[in-house]
């Protein structure tokens, strides 16, 4: 786990499910970068092998503004095991079953929550149907390096086993005085 994450990510007890104040943060950004409207126009799909540095594939979703220069909070959604799969374009479009990807998916995903969302894919491997800490880890890793972020605001959610991922990284980060369970 780098240095860097493990001193600003802001997991807590409560990180397997969004919380109300997540919900109602408002918007950041300003007048250039991707333009508004439904958030299914800014949900893409990122196969396995497309993305330098990606440890998995997985869906993006960009909040309007985005490019901006804005550093923008960081939303991980981790999927539950029936959604596992090889990070191929087919395997992902499972992901927006339910929860987070599928709001952003059918356009319901309100334009005023600044986050940028990814959603990695988790495969079904023989020692973990479930991600764990070092596949949380290396994701937040990727995703530090590869999106406009703040480092201060990192979101990890998911439901089933993907909140027992984000379970995982919780003894990872309460060394820090900065951790503090709600």
């Amino acid at each position: 786990m780098t240095r860097r994450w493990r001193t600003a990510l802001r997991v807590s007890r409560c990180a397997a499910c969004v919380s109300i104040g997540l919900l109602l943060l408002g918007a950041c950004g300003g007048d250039e970068g991707l333009p508004g409207g439904p958030s299914s126009e800014r949900f893409e799909l990122r196969p396995a092998g497309s993305v330098e540095g990606a440890p998995v594939g997985y869906a993006e979703y960009l909040p309007p503004g985005y490019g901006d220069g804005t550093t923008r909070p960081l939303l991980v959604f981790w999927h539950g095991v029936g959604e596992n799969g090889d990070g191929s374009e087919a395997a992902l479009r499972r992901l927006s079953k339910l929860g987070i990807p599928r709001l952003i998916r059918d356009g319901e995903w309100p334009e005023e929550r600044p986050f940028v969302v990814l959603m990695p894919q988790h495969d079904d491997a023989p020692d973990a149907s479930c991600p764990a800490a070092r596949h949380v880890d290396a994701f937040v890793d990727f995703a530090l390096e590869q999106y406009d972020v703040d480092p201060d605001r990192i979101y990890l959610t998911g439901i089933s086993c993907g909140a027992i991922g984000v379970w995982t990284i919780w003894p990872l980060t309460t060394t820090r005085p900065s951790r503090a369970p709600c």
